[in-house]
């Protein structure tokens, strides 16, 4: 098991760096405009960059941004590749990989994946295995939190957590149903 210290935050501070755009716009740009697979971008699509006192108004080549991108996202591939590899792991991928969080679904993420762990690719979404506000969180960036949700309220409805979870009281009649209702409305708070 491994972890890697970055993400799409790093993306977003390599787009305020190379355009010399705020945080806020970066990742609006990212949002909107970003591409993780340069050679998918068409040359001439021109992107407005958001004009400031200093700089004025600017619009440069969405192949920029997209180079921005696919240079920190390789990289970001490349190293899970190497721990994969390190690990003893590199073989078993032939089943392919699945991504997850904000950057995943940002258009050419699974490409450049497939391209980098030479295996198929696909981006994942929690909905396949959640009913009622799906659609609230049926997007890559919570198929971790929601993961791990379903993960704890499971290993709870079987006995077989902590014990300081084991002093959280499960709703009354309806068990695991109950509970993930209650997680699902706290999300709802939120977004």
């Amino acid at each position: 098991m491994g972890t890697i210290a970055f993400g799409g935050n790093n993306v977003t501070s390599d787009i305020v760096h190379g355009l010399g755009v705020t945080q806020a716009d970066a990742e609006r740009l990212k949002e909107r405009h970003g591409c993780a697979y340069e050679s998918l971008v068409d040359p001439s699509d021109i992107i407005q960059l958001p004009s400031t006192v200093a700089q004025g108004d600017r619009q440069i080549p969405r192949e920029l941004l997209a180079h921005i991108i696919h240079q920190r996202m390789d990289e970001i591939f490349d190293l899970v590749q190497r721990d994969v590899s390190a690990a003893g792991f590199a073989a078993k991928l032939a089943a392919g990989v699945v991504l997850t969080g904000g950057a995943a679904s940002m258009e050419g993420s699974a490409e450049l994946a497939s391209d980098v762990f030479g295996t198929g690719v696909r981006v994942g979404t929690p909905a396949e295995q959640i009913g009622g506000l799906s659609d609230s969180v049926d997007a890559p960036q919570f198929a971790t939190v929601v993961g791990l949700a379903q993960y704890g309220a499971h290993r709870m409805a079987l006995g077989g957590a902590t014990a300081s979870a084991k002093r959280i009281k499960l709703p009354s009649g309806g068990g695991v149903d109950k509970l993930v209702e209650r997680i699902k409305f706290w999300l709802q708070d939120f977004f």
